[in-house]
């Protein structure tokens, strides 16, 4: 027997746009960057490591051919260089 539902009892999945992802949530995942950060250091290769979230995130941007600028470039773990893993993102 197949029932009906109303449209009100279906759950329709949540879906995000960059504009409705606060601030907080985005440091928060890019939070999740000090394991690698403290991986690369117990290796003893931090001060040759470049970051891997974040370069992956401007893959993803220029797949997508969406211009994009990161600050401070991606060329190096900025929690080991600068004390603390943040920038900007900026798209045009």
């Amino acid at each position: 027997m197949i029932r009906k539902t109303s449209k009100q009892n279906q759950k329709t999945p949540k879906v995000r746009s960059v504009q409705n992802i606060s601030h907080k949530e985005i440091i928060d995942l890019l939070g999740k960057c000090w394991m690698t950060h403290d991986g690369m250091k117990r290796l003893g290769a931090i001060d040759k490591y470049k970051c891997g979230v974040l370069y992956r995130i401007k893959c993803w941007l220029d797949a997508l051919e969406i211009k994009n600028r990161f600050d401070p470039r991606i060329d190096k773990c900025n929690m080991y260089f600068n004390g603390n893993c943040a920038g900007e993102i900026y798209l045009f």
